[in-house]
């Protein structure tokens, strides 16, 4: 299985995003379960910001992080201004190209793949808590989902345990061997997690492991950005590194 090729990242952008914006035109008041205190609407405007930012990156070729864009107006359409962001940024990854150099905050190549990647799974898992919101929930594409996975370990974990929750290095309590199977899939991770340190390889490992998780690719790309429980997948050994990671590890 190969990844995403730039082209079907910024594909699924488009793709995502406006399936996101079609289960906000159901209702901008509705609670989103999977992001406590927030209604669809501030999600819309949350991520219509977000591409906002991005576009900013890749139209000025930042190499440094550029300012944050202003907040929508009190009153903004929030369905309207996220569109409008969703169209800026998927213009702006397709005009750039790939390889052009763009800063990130990751520890991945300063390059404009990072933001189409980043951005095709920013849209999904916002579109995943918008139809939780209003319970029209749709598929997830395997092969996004495996390669959402892989995002995790290579940009957003890293970035994680490098600060910690608290602003200081270090997850307490998260360290063990965790080991994925995507029974979908043919994929494998396995996981070496400590407080202040990750260590991921591609299959089964060679070592011993303190918990398997076997389940669909995007059963487990959920249960990693906490957007849904252990229902559907195998557990097998001991769950507490599991749960430390629920419990401390957010996206």
């Amino acid at each position: 299985m190969s990844a995403p090729s730039y082209p079907e990242l910024v594909t699924a952008v488009r793709r995502e995003g406006e399936a996101l914006a079609a289960a906000g035109g159901l209702g901008v008041d509705a609670a989103v379960p999977t992001c406590p205190g927030w209604d669809v609407g501030r999600l819309l405007l949350h991520t219509g910001r977000v591409y906002r930012f991005v576009t900013e990156i890749l139209v000025t070729r930042a190499m440094a992080a550029p300012a944050r864009p202003a907040r929508a107006a009190d009153g903004a359409d929030a369905v309207g201004y996220f569109l409008d962001g969703l169209d800026e940024v998927v213009t702006a990854l397709t005009e750039i190209g790939a390889h052009a150099p763009v800063w990130n905050w990751s520890v991945q190549p300063n390059v404009a793949g990072f933001w189409a990647r980043r951005m095709a799974h920013e849209s999904l898992i916002h579109r995943i808590d918008t139809q939780l919101a209003h319970e029209v929930l749709q598929p997830i594409d395997m092969d996004l989902a495996v390669d959402g996975i892989d995002e995790v370990f290579d940009a957003m974990a890293p970035r994680f345990f490098a600060k910690g929750s608290a602003g200081v290095a270090g997850v307490a309590g998260v360290a063990g061997v965790l080991h994925l199977d995507a029974t979908d899939a043919a994929a494998q991770w396995t996981c070496e997690l400590a407080p202040a340190a990750l260590s991921v390889a591609r299959g089964p490992g060679d070592g011993d492991v303190d918990v398997t998780v076997s389940g669909r690719a995007a059963e487990l790309l959920l249960l990693l950005y906490n957007r849904a429980d252990c229902e559907g997948c195998r557990v097998e050994g001991d769950r507490r590194l599991l749960t430390a990671w629920r419990e401390r590890v957010h996206f």
